[in-house]
C-alpha cells in the first residue's frame, strides 16, 4: 500500500520515538534493537555492524513507495514489551493505534 507523506512522516516518526525509548530507557543501540526484534537484517561492514533497511525506514523520504509497514508496528509492539516506563508504554500505544486507525481508514475510503 502507497503511503502519502504525511503518513510516512507518522510512521517514521513512530519507529523513531521507539528507537529512542530502546535508547534512552534500555541503553540498547540500533543494531541491538534490529537484532532483539528480528525483523531488520543487520550487515557487517567491516568491523561494524549496520542497519541499511532499518535506517532507511527511519527517514521519510528515504522511505519506499509501498513501505513494509507492519514491520514497524511490530518493531513499536517489541518495544512496548520492554521494561519501560508506564508512560512511554501507552505513549507508544497510542500513537501506533492512531496511525494505525488513519490507514484503515484510507483503505476504506
Amino acid at each position: 500500500m502507497e503511503l502519502n507523506q504525511s503518513q510516512k512522516e507518522a510512521l517514521t516518526q513512530l519507529l523513531k520515538e521507539a528507537l529512542f525509548y530502546w535508547e534512552a530507557h534500555l541503553m540498547k543501540s540500533k543494531v541491538e534493537l534490529a537484532e532483539a526484534c528480528g525483523y531488520w537484517k543487520v550487515h557487517k561492514s567491516g568491523t561494524k555492524n549496520r542497519t541499511r533497511t532499518l535506517d532507511r525506514y527511519l527517514d521519510p523520504e528515504k522511505l519506499p513507495n509501498n513501505p513494509r509497514w507492519q514491520e514497524v508496528i511490530k518493531t513499536v509492539r517489541f518495544v512496548q514489551k520492554q521494561p519501560l516506563d508506564r508512560e512511554c508504554k501507552i505513549n507508544l500505544e497510542t500513537k501506533t493505534n492512531r496511525w494505525i486507525e488513519e490507514i484503515m481508514r484510507q483503505n476504506n475510503t
